[in-house]
């Protein structure tokens, strides 16, 4: 018994691996080299981007998609495998690999998240950089356009670049005869989902409007994130101990239920004389699960 599963676990290893690589055939081709994904790479994000640049997004977004539906047909699959191995079970099985099909919405909230916060990061340091330029006297325009300068040399070793791309359109849109006003209104409205932003971009056009130390504005502005950020990390620090708590409540009772069918297949055997123990393992897996995302929202605290 125990060498079955032994084969289980590498079929499934040797499935996953064939999987990816046809993933990267259908997106390249062929199977790419890792120094030729970083040329690649390099050599992207070397190009500028331009404001006519619809139909290269259109082609990420399209090939964002083939991604994301692959990689949820994968997760479908172990998911029905190791329902298998863990029910016994082809109508049990299925079930829980049915629960791969909310993978592309976990996924799409859980990089939102992120991005939102690498966006605040680098939105502070190109207030500061901003706030600089309007000190030594230049017009916003001006300070706009040292400010993508400044982030292009600070960033070009990160992989992600929103503020960056953000500071292109506005700068792109500027020199196609955009008010600076609009320009703003319309980062503001890209990126509603983070309120720095929005409070920043309505400070500025009402200090335009009415009158005021813009420089001041944004110092204010800088320091109010700055401040954010920092408790945002006490308390990743503080919750930092229940998440783990979490995770290891919600993975080892099934790493108990695996050693256990491992090691002594009998322990395990009257849970599947019956279709009532069966039904239990079903509900006691949703439960871990239940568990996993509660724990995780529970303790994720925003400011």
């Amino acid at each position: 018994m125990l060498l079955t599963y032994i084969a289980i676990v590498v079929l499934l290893l040797i499935m996953l691996k064939a999987i990816v690589e046809l993933t990267q055939i259908l997106i390249y081709g062929t199977v790419p080299q890792k120094k030729i994904l970083e040329k690649s790479f390099k050599r992207l994000e070397g190009k500028k981007k331009s404001v006519y640049s619809t139909k290269s997004t259109e082609e990420r977004q399209a090939s964002k998609r083939r991604i994301n539906l692959l990689q949820t047909a994968v997760i479908c699959v172990i998911l029905f495998l190791l329902g298998m191995m863990l029910f016994r079970s082809a109508f049990f099985a299925i079930l829980i690999a049915l629960l791969g099909l909310f993978y592309p919405k976990v996924k799409a909230s859980h990089d939102q998240q992120k991005q939102e916060k690498v966006m605040l990061l680098q939105f502070r340091d190109a207030i500061l950089s901003l706030a600089s330029s309007l000190k030594a006297g230049t017009s916003l325009q001006v300070a706009l356009r040292r400010c993508e300068t400044d982030m292009t040399r600070e960033l070009q070793l990160q992989k992600d670049k929103p503020m960056l791309e953000a500071l292109e359109r506005i700068n792109g849109d500027i020199q196609l005869g955009t008010p600076v006003e609009e320009a703003l209104q319309t980062f503001k409205n890209e990126h509603d989902t983070i309120e720095d932003i929005a409070q920043f971009v309505d400070a500025i056009l009402m200090t335009r409007t009415k009158g005021g130390n813009l420089a001041d504005v944004i110092d204010n502005t800088a320091e109010s994130i700055s401040d954010k950020i920092m408790i945002q990390q006490e308390i990743k620090v503080a919750t930092a101990q229940k998440k783990m708590e979490a995770s290891l409540l919600t993975f080892m009772p099934v790493g108990i239920v695996v050693v256990l069918m491992m090691l002594n297949p009998d322990y395990m055997q009257p849970m599947y004389d019956q279709t009532l123990g069966t039904f239990m393992l079903f509900a006691a897996v949703l439960m871990l699960i239940a568990n996993y995302f509660i724990g995780r929202k529970v303790t994720n605290i925003d400011v």
